[in-house]
């Protein structure tokens, strides 16, 4: 038997968790997904950017959190004073080295499958063009796939290596 030479088009080119910020969808790539955590409030940063909620403390290791409706320009998470805000730990790579981030949303959804070909580039230039990897229709609905390295960048007072307070 011959081996084929083509890819199936319906194989998963990587599975996205897809959470909501600012009443819009978004995701971000699985594999980048260390844990899911109800939000209980965060430690404020002094004259910190708006995007960042402040700090939490993960078995340890303090961990930024991030506001991700404020990282993209849309009212902000917090104002919302919901009940069922989530913190989704992010593995990211900034200023060389590898970090936990936690990224507020209003919550979660799904976990998807997605087909490379369902992967459609985002149009054109703007403010946080970089930020978007792809975007793709689930649900009926469009989804902003987030370049999550991208989004973080420059996000955070000090982009060194998670710090223990042990």
């Amino acid at each position: 038997m011959e081996a084929s030479n083509h890819t199936d088009p319906t194989a998963a080119a990587c599975q996205v968790l897809v959470l909501q910020a600012a009443s819009q969808r978004y995701a971000v790539q699985l594999l980048r997904v260390r844990e899911i955590r109800r939000f209980h409030g965060a430690v404020r940063v002094p004259h910190a950017d708006e995007s960042l909620c402040g700090v939490v403390n993960v078995r340890g290791a303090i961990v930024p959190v991030l506001d991700l409706a404020a990282r993209l320009g849309l009212q902000t998470t917090r104002e919302k004073g919901r009940s069922t805000q989530v913190v989704v730990l992010l593995q990211a790579h900034l200023a060389g080295a590898d970090r936990t981030v936690g990224l507020l949303a209003e919550g979660v959804s799904d976990v998807v499958n997605l087909p490379e070909s369902t992967l459609r580039p985002p149009p054109g230039e703007h403010e946080h063009a970089a930020f978007v990897a792809n975007l793709f229709t689930h649900a009926d609905e469009t989804v902003v796939l987030l370049s999550v390295d991208e989004l973080l960048a420059g996000a955070l007072p000090l982009d060194t290596p998670e710090r223990s307070t042990t």
